[in-house]
């Protein structure tokens, strides 16, 4: 059967860490089973582009097909990963209620190779 990869995406300060997993960490698996589909950070240029709340939800709403996993990295302040999280899961809640087939990572929590 040949399936798609699963949809991943990121928050982390830096684009270029978020966007080395691909190459690193998800590259271990052929066919790939997950693949970064977007990133936000906190660096980008132009500011509009940065992640916000609005941003984010906005982002999530616009893939298709829909992201299925969320990873917040390492030095996202607390705070803003609190805040990234209420909007996934709201996006869950509406696109899959319950959950079903869908993962939140945060990296500060978990490691993130026992989660994949």
């Amino acid at each position: 059967m040949n399936r798609s990869p699963i949809g991943i995406v990121a928050l982390g300060v830096y684009r270029e860490v978020a966007a080395s997993m691909d190459t690193t960490i998800f590259a271990t698996h052929s066919p790939p089973r997950y693949r970064t589909v977007a990133i936000l950070d906190l660096m980008s240029k132009p500011e509009q582009y940065r992640y916000s709340a609005h941003n984010f939800a906005v982002v999530l709403r616009a893939l298709v097909p829909r992201p299925r996993v969320f990873i917040s990295g390492l030095a996202i302040q607390e705070e803003m990963a609190g805040e990234a999280v209420k909007v996934w899961a709201e996006f869950v809640d509406e696109y899959w209620p319950g959950g079903a087939e869908t993962e939140l990572i945060d990296v500060r929590r978990y490691h993130i190779f026992c989660v994949l």
